[in-house]
Formats: C-alpha cells, sequence, structure tokens
C-alpha cells in the first residue's frame, strides 16, 4: 500500500476529528476510547500550552465561588469525565469550519445543549484544536467562552 498524497492525508485527519467532535458531544466514552492515543491530552486552553494550573480568574462572580478548571487532562481523566455527564444532557456540536494541514486539524464550532438543572441552555462559540497521531487524536486543546459555560453549567 503506498503513502497518501498530502491532501489524502488532510481529509483523513479531517473525518477523524469529526467523528471526535461527534463522540464528544455525545459523550460515547466508548467510541473516545477508540479515537484517543494512549498519551491523549484534553487541554481546555484557560492557560498557555504546557501549563497545568490555570490563572486566578478576572471575574469577582467566578472569584467568590471557588470555582477551578482543571485545564489539562490525561486520557484516563478525559474518558472519566464523559463517563460520569448526566444522561438528561443534550449537546450538539455544529462544526462550520474545519482546516488541515499535516498532523494539525483547527474546527470553528457552536456548541448548543440543554438539561441542566438551572434550566439554562448552552450556545458557546468553540475553536477546536487537534493533533492526529497514528490515526489518532493525540492533543485535543479546546478554547470557548468560559464564562458563559460556567454560567450554564456550574452557576446557581
Amino acid at each position: 500500500m503506498s503513502a497518501m498524497n498530502p491532501a489524502e492525508a488532510n481529509a483523513e485527519n479531517k473525518l477523524l476529528v469529526q467523528r471526535f467532535i461527534a463522540a464528544f458531544a455525545e459523550a460515547r466514552h466508548e467510541d473516545m476510547a477508540e479515537l484517543i492515543t494512549d498519551d491523549f491530552v484534553w487541554h481546555i486552553a484557560v492557560t498557555p500550552p504546557g501549563e497545568a494550573t490555570a490563572p486566578a480568574w478576572q471575574s469577582r462572580l467566578l472569584a467568590r465561588t471557588g470555582f477551578q478548571w482543571v485545564p489539562i487532562r490525561d486520557r484516563a481523566a478525559f474518558l472519566r469525565h464523559l463517563a460520569r455527564r448526566p444522561a438528561q444532557l443534550t449537546v450538539r456540536i455544529h462544526v462550520f469550519n474545519l482546516i488541515a494541514e499535516g498532523d494539525q486539524v483547527a474546527a470553528e464550532a457552536v456548541a448548543e445543549g440543554t438539561g441542566w438543572a438551572n434550566g439554562r441552555q448552552l450556545r458557546n462559540c468553540l475553536s477546536l484544536h487537534f493533533t492526529v497521531a497514528g490515526g489518532k487524536i493525540r492533543l485535543f486543546r479546546e478554547y470557548m467562552d468560559t464564562l458563559h459555560r460556567f454560567d450554564v453549567q456550574d452557576a446557581e
């Protein structure tokens, strides 16, 4: 079998990311386990790449609550997070732009969701960045409106 040309490799990486995003939105942790590498990292980008401690919050609301992000999670922590998601939550992620170059894939998307106990609805713009290795996702870096996410999912 011959090696893929760059355009074919980019297309394959885009398909992998689309499968990942769909499984992530639906918290299908069994499917996710097949799509990610053993050294997978999920980085909720409230810190620069590689920094594990979130900075002090600038919002007084968040500072008063004691809310703390865990910005970097390994494979096991990521899969546990998905497995704990309450069944009543409905989340859809609509990708409207997907770009691939080599082992890097970037997606612009909107996450919409319902089902939180506080009755709020999620509508969050996302910038999702992926590194692909060996046909699986090695790094998932997620940029979002963190205050909106907190307001919908964690605020009382």
